[in-house]
């Protein structure tokens, strides 16, 4: 069993939670929900996991989340899978709380030790009931979670670097912007946009023009409404 692994004990005073979300609204209702309904106490909330590692690196593991609420996408950007590899082997427990519904970054996460995926649409219930899971060292997900982690013939298999490209440029970027933001030449992030356009026709689904990109990432939950 892994660090990550063990079974987190709930204290009299609840679980302490941590929550990354750069969606302030969506941040306060789940501060709400985990004190106000759960019992729990939230010991750091922040737009991106650069905050929150500066706040780590300032407190004692003592005061460190048991279990982390992590979004996916932030500040317009998929989270990379280093930085959650970096919160596991701290001993936090990271349950996702995303819109994102990409089946192969959801079973990367899986194989990292992640404790499992809530959907933004799921209810509050659902997210107590999975951070509970979560901080016991079980596995949560919803049943439509589940299916899409499972398999999706529909969805195509996105590296990391095409999943940031297309996130960034459907966005409205462009891809001199695109390029800027992933630290490469223009050339490879047009060829990063145009494999995942190719991918998207290879399962049948048009990504030519960029409306048709952006709706197609939209629908693959890789861009949240």
């Amino acid at each position: 069993m892994s660090l990550h692994d063990r079974p987190t004990p709930i204290g009299a005073h609840g679980l302490r939670v941590g929550i990354v979300d750069d969606h302030a609204l969506f941040r306060d209702g789940l501060i709400f929900t985990v004190t106000q309904r759960g019992g729990h106490r939230v010991v750091v909330a922040c737009d991106d996991l650069m905050q929150l590692d500066d706040w780590l690196s300032a407190h004692p593991p003592q005061r460190h989340p048991q279990v982390l609420l992590l979004d996916l996408l932030l500040g317009g950007r998929l989270v990379e899978l280093d930085g959650v590899r970096s919160l596991l082997q701290r001993g936090i427990r990271v349950l996702v709380v995303s819109g994102t519904r990409d089946g192969r970054l959801l079973q990367a996460l899986l194989r990292e030790g992640v404790a499992g995926f809530v959907a933004k649409e799921d209810s509050s219930r659902e997210l107590l009931a999975a951070l509970e899971a979560a901080a016991t060292g079980n596995v949560w997900t919803s049943p439509e979670l589940a299916e899409i982690v499972a398999s999706d013939p529909q969805r195509p298999a996105l590296s990391e670097r095409e999943l940031e490209a297309v996130t960034l440029y459907a966005q409205g970027l462009t891809m001199e912007s695109v390029a800027r933001h992933m630290g490469v030449g223009y050339e490879t992030a047009r060829q990063y946009v145009d494999r995942a356009r190719g991918k998207w026709a290879a399962v049948g689904r048009d990504a030519r023009t960029k409306t048709q990109l952006y709706e197609a990432a939209r629908q693959d939950g890789l861009l949240e409404p």
